[in-house]
């Protein structure tokens, strides 16, 4: 997003620990019952809101591992205009116990074009639970900015 030599292809590793899960959390992200872990990348800087404000850089990828058990890829076409992939089951993180989750995002070539192709692991198996690829169309917010 800001320079040609910015991380494309990424591999993001976490061992979050969940120690107690509460009620209903609604966010940008929408409505998730118990909240979820995020990691992100191929973003540019969130500086406001929307086009007006500064919000035109806020851009991402998204990979959402759900408290309930569930994961999901989100796409930031601008900050805070999103558009979600539908919840695909996974394990679901054990409270008080470390788990791994894990997101990739990296280019490929399809039908002779560029798409991002995502994947999802959980739990600390790693064994993919979700795979989305973006060849373009998914989303119709960004001509926004």
């Amino acid at each position: 997003m800001q320079s040609r030599n910015d991380w494309k292809n990424v591999e993001i590793t976490a061992y979050p620990k969940l120690d107690n899960q509460r009620g209903y959390i609604t966010g940008a992200s929408g409505g998730l019952l118990g909240g979820h872990y995020t990691m992100y990348a191929r973003g540019g800087m969130h500086k406001g809101f929307g086009p007006t404000d500064g919000g035109c850089e806020g851009t991402s990828y998204h990979g959402d591992w759900a408290y309930e058990g569930a994961t999901r890829f989100a796409k930031e076409q601008w900050y805070p205009s999103y558009v979600f992939t539908p919840f695909k089951p996974s394990s679901r993180p054990n409270e008080s116990k470390w788990a791994g989750f894990k997101t990739i995002m990296y280019n490929i070539q399809q039908n002779g074009k560029k798409a991002i192709k995502m994947g999802a692991n959980g739990n600390g198996n790693w064994v993919k639970v979700n795979e989305f690829v973006d060849s373009d169309g998914w989303g119709n917010a960004g001509t926004e900015c």
